[in-house]
């Protein structure tokens, strides 16, 4: 079920903590909450091709996703 919570111990969210840097953890979070790399982009203050790049060469690989664009 896609609608169950996901319960993380404070061992895993300070994991996450580590290994994210800040500004990639608001757009991952923007884009669990469904808004768009545009609306991220205007959100942020920032260009759209800096959101795409940020995803693709920092947060996917992080996440073990190859090949991601």
């Amino acid at each position: 079920d896609n609608n169950k919570l996901i319960k993380l111990t404070e061992a895993e969210i300070n994991e996450v903590l580590q290994i994210f840097a800040p500004r990639e953890l608001e757009i991952a979070y923007l884009l669990t909450i469904g808004f768009s790399q545009y609306q991220i982009a205007d959100i942020l203050q920032i260009g759209r091709g800096t959101i795409a790049k940020v995803i693709s060469d920092q947060i996917c690989p992080k996440l073990g996703i190859i090949g991601s664009s």
